[in-house]
């Protein structure tokens, strides 16, 4: 509802907010930063090697985004409801952008812990956008 460059300010003051915060807290592992934000960096990063790998522009938009890819299989198998499967793709995605950020409380001082805790969702993420068929 904010529209891409809200999204994008939105995106800059969050990591100007954990930069900042993780500057004057030296004894926290700056590895948490990257556990805090996963899910935009992810996305961003994951669709940018997509597109690149296959021949396309990273500046194009495109609909193979997880989430979008997760609404149009909630369509097709909801049969076409529109509102029950938009309203259901934020309680599904809850695991790729809620999860990492309560780990990354959890792990905050163990350096491997949030490293091993980032490969893990690094890892649902590639395992979900592969099961979940393109739009048909």
């Amino acid at each position: 509802f904010i529209g891409d460059i809200g999204a994008y300010l939105c995106g800059w003051l969050t990591g100007l907010i954990c930069f900042s915060f993780f500057a004057k807290h030296e004894e926290l592992t700056a590895w948490s930063i990257a556990l805090i934000s996963f899910y935009p960096l992810m996305e961003v990063s994951f669709s940018v090697i997509r597109k690149v790998y296959q021949g396309k522009s990273p500046f194009i938009p495109d609909s193979n985004h997880l989430h979008l890819k997760l609404f149009f299989f909630l369509k097709l198998t909801l049969n076409n409801r529109l509102n029950k499967s938009n309203n259901l793709i934020m309680p599904l995605m809850t695991f790729f952008w809620l999860a990492p950020p309560v780990t990354a409380v959890l792990t905050i001082n163990n350096m491997l812990l949030t490293i091993l805790a980032l490969i893990f969702f690094m890892g649902m993420y590639c395992i979900a956008y592969r099961f979940i068929p393109e739009r048909l």
